[in-house]
C-alpha cells in the first residue's frame, strides 16, 4: 500500500513489507532489524505502527540514513610478507 501525495511536497508512507517495490535498499530483513532496535538507533523517527503494521516515512528514512553516514578512514596498505620480514629484521 502506498499513500503518496504527488506534487504536494509531502512525504510518501510505505508499508515495511512494500519497501522493496520502491527501493532496492535496504532489504526487508535489514529494515526489521532497524525496527527492532529503533529506540537505540533513532529509527523510531522514521517509522509508525498502524495496528500490527509498520509504516515508513520515505523522506524521514533517507534523512536518517544520511545522518548515519560515517566518514571513510583512509585505507592503509596491507603489510606484505616482505615488509613484515624487514620489520622483524630491523627490530632485532
Amino acid at each position: 500500500m502506498d499513500w503518496n501525495a504527488h506534487g504536494t511536497g509531502e512525504t510518501r508512507l510505505i508499508l515495511l513489507t512494500d519497501w522493496p517495490k520502491f527501493h532496492p535498499w535496504p532489504n526487508i530483513s535489514s529494515l526489521r532489524h532497524l525496527v527492532l532496535h529503533a529506540q537505540h538507533n533513532g529509527f523510531d523517527q522514521v517509522m509508525s505502527r498502524v495496528g500490527d503494521r509498520i509504516v515508513l516515512d520515505e523522506r524521514a528514512f533517507f534523512q536518517w540514513a544520511l545522518k548515519q553516514k560515517q566518514p571513510l578512514e583512509p585505507s592503509l596498505p596491507l603489510p606484505t610478507k616482505r615488509s613484515r620480514a624487514r620489520q622483524s629484521r630491523s627490530s632485532r
